[in-house]
């Protein structure tokens, strides 16, 4: 995801830390949805667990990378998902910044739920 300067400034002309924060949660919220798209699950997304390491101050506009999780815990999530209804998994992203580097790293438990035919 990229993301402008402009509307997340805060009082030092840097990125807002909030911002920063929001955008990884909904970089790995982003990730979750389209990979569940792809296997064909409809279910709820919700995080549950949340943490921002900040790292750098960012002046410039900035890019968040989500690192998708390795295939074995991917295939467990899934299994479990299935199987239950409804499982948790750990997504990690960064925030980047052309001048600054990584501004910062966001840690997050995502659960999803099963959607029963009420929604």
């Amino acid at each position: 995801m990229s993301t402008p300067l402009a509307p997340n400034l805060n009082h030092r002309d840097t990125a807002f830390g909030d911002s920063l924060s929001a955008l990884g949660v909904l970089s790995g919220w982003a990730l979750l949805f389209i990979k569940l798209k792809e296997e064909n699950i409809s279910c709820r997304l919700v995080i549950q667990k949340s943490s921002f390491d900040f790292k750098n101050p960012i002046p410039d506009d900035f890019t968040t990378i989500c690192h998708m999780p390795d295939t074995q815990t991917w295939c467990k999530f899934i299994k479990t998902l299935k199987r239950h209804g409804k499982a948790r998994i750990n997504v990690a992203s960064e925030v980047i910044s052309p001048e600054s580097g990584i501004g910062g790293t966001h840690q997050g438990v995502y659960v999803a739920l099963i959607l029963d035919d009420k929604g």
